[in-house]
């Protein structure tokens, strides 16, 4: 039972690791986009400034447009640098997972995203199913019943040590005996006799054990009552104290996986609307942003507006691709709330072979 204990330990300690995993690639994939969204931008105002000093020169702009482009694109190169060090930070909470050696080369190196974040699934995990799984599938179930088990065995060994007990006790045992004879002046044996069956060396021992002519049997009854039946009876209080206590823990966490399955659904159902009005508000501002360029080069549109347009281009990429990440945390969270993470990565394990 206590191996079993150990399993379901190792179970849960492997599905939040490859969970971890899961939340620590998404929060890769996150920074990548958003340090390419920012650097996208910054190209922008660059852009934006040039063609505000040529404007400048030919008497078609001021000096203040240029002034604002300029310090545009210094908080769009902080925005960037930022985003970088997050970047950082990122790739190293996933190579932390994935390697324990200090001086591996592997901490030099930059990680390729080889997997895109999904936008959503065709049909979201059936939540029923879920529940249902979750009382078979979370190792935290199976060491309780584990524990419960080994709870009712305790009970029933200390039940019985406080009855009276009975053992039927018997003994068959057989002997060898020689060697040399010492003579006396009262022998009242004949020595003849004595010498002829037992005088001998080592070997003549075991021959006379071998013979079987020198049995002895023993059978005999003991009987034991216990001398204070208060012993038990508190030790058999304090176990159904325990067992109290393993089925509240049990109560706690089925109420607990169910709140951790809920959530996540809920976060998968807000993840899926939040990615729909992002991508309706990712189309609006582009078109703002051509439209305001169109105007801007036919002196309809000012500077400002421009690089405004520009900003609420990069907040809707940045809102898309968030809400595109927290769906794919989310999926990861509810297959790991309902302890199916490994079935949804196809993870099987072998069954260790245990010593006796």
């Amino acid at each position: 039972l206590n191996k079993k204990i150990s399993d379901a330990d190792f179970l849960e300690r492997l599905n939040q690791i490859i969970y971890d995993t899961e939340v620590a690639y998404w929060e890769l994939v996150l920074a990548i986009n958003t340090v390419q969204i920012n650097q996208v931008a910054v190209d922008l105002a660059q852009e934006q400034l040039m063609m505000d000093e040529r404007r400048a020169e030919v008497g078609e702009g001021s000096l203040i447009d240029i002034i604002s482009a300029k310090a545009e694109l210094e908080r769009r190169k902080e925005a960037l640098a930022i985003s970088t060090n997050k970047l950082f930070v990122a790739e190293n909470a996933l190579k932390l997972l994935m390697t324990k050696e200090l001086d591996s080369p592997f901490w030099s190196q930059s990680l390729e995203v080889k997997k895109q974040a999904q936008k959503t699934h065709e049909t979201l995990p059936n939540l029923d199913e879920a529940l249902t799984k979750s009382l078979q599938k979370r190792p935290e179930f199976a060491r309780l019943a584990e524990r419960l088990k080994i709870n009712e065995l305790d009970r029933v060994y200390s039940f019985n040590q406080g009855l009276p007990r009975a053992d039927l006790v018997g003994e068959v045992a057989m002997r060898g005996l020689a060697g040399a004879g010492i003579s006396t002046p009262d022998t009242i044996i004949e020595r003849a006799e004595i010498y002829s069956r037992f005088q001998g060396d080592y070997l003549d021992n075991w021959a006379n054990l071998a013979s079987g002519d020198f049995k002895t049997v023993k059978l005999g009854l003991n009987v034991s009552w216990p001398v204070s039946p208060n012993i038990t009876k508190r030790i058999l209080e304090k176990n159904k104290v325990e067992r109290h206590q393993i089925e509240l823990e049990l109560k706690q966490l089925q109420l607990k996986v169910r709140t951790e399955i809920y959530n996540a659904y809920n976060s998968l159902q807000v993840a899926q609307q939040r990615i729909t009005a992002a991508e309706a508000g990712l189309k609006d501002a582009e078109k703002q942003l051509e439209g305001e360029n169109q105007k801007f080069k036919i002196g309809l549109s000012s500077n400002f507006i421009v690089l405004t347009r520009q900003n609420d281009l990069s907040q809707a990429q940045l809102r898309m691709i968030t809400a595109i990440t927290d769906y794919n945390k989310a999926y990861s969270e509810f297959f790991r709330a309902s302890g199916e993470i490994l079935d949804e990565h196809n993870i099987k394990l072998k069954k260790a072979s245990y010593r006796k």
